[in-house]
């Protein structure tokens, strides 16, 4: 309409006809092209961040792709740190990922007010799990998931969109796993532990009695698959910005890991919660905000009062070839001592008595006799001068000692052998092939003539 207006008509009169409607084409043309070159400087303003945590002897397979996105921005900064994980046990990252989320935020405060900001993720699923629960984003922080290939960036997720996600979708319900066909029976406050493992390929979720970790030497009492896939079958379905045919928005899919994990903490209230993930970087980061989002509303519900997630949270990483522990948060419970329970122990096909008496475990025909091996396992003491005990009957000599820090007494390990001992020669040995009476049975005059069972300590 605004050319035609300024067209001339063929009944127009003048010395320049066209003058008019050359104008306008240019005034047209300067108009889109500052709003392109705007668009560009809006864009160009941004900032993208590029957070990485990674083994110093690790490749960075994000390299090319990062050096394609640095030709998008005005400003492009690295922020990383290096954790060692050729020692083997629990990788202990705590430092570096308060130092990640503490630069980022900063950076962030003192970045122009009008900047986009974007966070392009590279940590492995429980470190990339407490940044995300640790950050303060800003309200505009855009998640950018980058390929391995040199290929274009997999998809952007706005962190307000996830956050969205956690608090409008209701979370889906439970089902049982089509490979078990009778229901799994449980109380859970008799659950001990519990594995969240997140495939997040399908909306189900899947329910198993155990599941083991031979690297780990661990079992836990529940496994919970989220998003399974049946047997061995290439994952059907993929992560990214919207849902649509064999695709799972990346919004849903952090929702749903913030839910399963605030689910499981509140459903299993006594047990370790162990999680591991096969999930991209971004929906981890996500999924951690989201658990903070969540836990914050809950807060104020009279039914969801508040927890502390982590002191339950054992989080494992795929580091190549195996699972292990990683320590990512600092409120977090030490996972070897988490662990400890949980982890199997060799059959023991014989007990031997190392006390100087017998040793009766049970009760009626139950009870089984131990009698006393020879060997008297016992802490070593360094004795002094003697004294003289007052007692309202009659003096009673005692001498002073001093405990050397060794029990003697005490055989080599033998697999498949336990040893009985006193109660505090087992807690002074700290062996895992010790047990003591634990429980004492009395007869009718009062003397002690078994135990109800044997104990056996584990670190806590």
């Amino acid at each position: 309409m605004l050319i035609a207006e300024v067209w001339p008509s063929a009944g127009q009169r003048g010395p320049f006809p066209w003058l008019r409607s050359a104008a306008t084409l240019i005034s047209l043309g300067l108009f889109l092209g500052f709003l392109k070159l705007s668009r560009a400087l809006d864009r160009d303003r941004g900032t993208l961040y590029y957070v990485r945590l990674l083994d110093e002897s690790q490749a960075d397979f994000h390299g090319e792709s990062t050096r394609r996105a640095r030709d998008e921005y005005l400003d492009y900064r690295s922020l990383t740190r290096w954790a060692n994980t050729a020692a083997s046990g629990t990788i202990d990252v705590r430092t570096q990922v308060r130092e990640l989320t503490t630069e980022f935020e900063l950076l962030c405060a003192l970045d122009n007010s009008k900047t986009k900001f974007e966070l392009g993720p590279n940590l492995l699923f429980p470190a990339a799990l407490a940044l995300g629960y640790g950050l303060c984003p800003p309200s505009s922080l855009m998640l950018r998931e980058f390929n391995k290939a040199t290929g274009p960036p997999e998809f952007h997720l706005p962190c307000a969109r996830a956050l969205d996600s956690v608090l409008s979708v209701t979370p889906p319900a439970a089902t049982l796993s089509p490979a078990n066909d009778f229901p799994i029976t449980f109380t859970p406050a008799s659950v001990g532990s519990v594995c969240l493992d997140f495939r997040l390929t399908t909306a189900e979720r899947h329910d198993a009695d155990t599941l083991a970790f031979p690297d780990l030497g661990v079992v836990v009492d529940l496994h919970r698959t989220i998003g399974v896939f049946v047997g061995r079958t290439p994952q059907p379905v993929t992560v990214g910005e919207q849902d649509g045919p064999g695709q799972v928005d990346a919004a849903s899919a952090a929702a749903r890991v913030a839910w399963e994990i605030d689910r499981a903490l509140r459903e299993f209230p006594n047990a370790t919660i162990v999680l591991t993930g096969q999930v991209t970087k971004v929906v981890s980061v996500a999924a951690g905000m989201c658990l903070a989002h969540v836990l914050d509303a809950n807060a104020v519900s009279a039914t969801h009062p508040r927890i502390k997630p982590w002191t339950r949270l054992v989080t494992l990483g795929h580091v190549n070839p195996e699972l292990r522990p990683m320590w990512v948060w600092p409120g977090q419970g030490d996972p070897d001592l988490l662990l400890d329970p949980l982890r199997t122990r060799p059959d023991v096909a014989r007990l031997v008595n190392l006390t100087p008496h017998h040793v009766a475990v049970g009760t009626g025909l139950a009870a089984v006799s131990f009698p006393p091996d020879g060997l008297s396992a016992r802490l070593e003491i360094a004795e002094y001068a003697s004294v003289v005990v007052a007692t309202a009957a009659t003096p009673v000599s005692a001498v002073d000692c001093s405990y050397t820090g060794v029990v003697v007494d005490l055989p080599v390990a033998v697999d498949g052998t336990g040893f009985i001992v006193s109660q505090v020669t087992a807690a002074r040995a700290s062996r895992a092939d010790l047990y003591f009476p634990l429980g004492e049975i009395r007869d009718s005059a009062g003397r002690i003539v078994g135990c109800r069972t044997l104990g056996h300590f584990v670190a806590r």
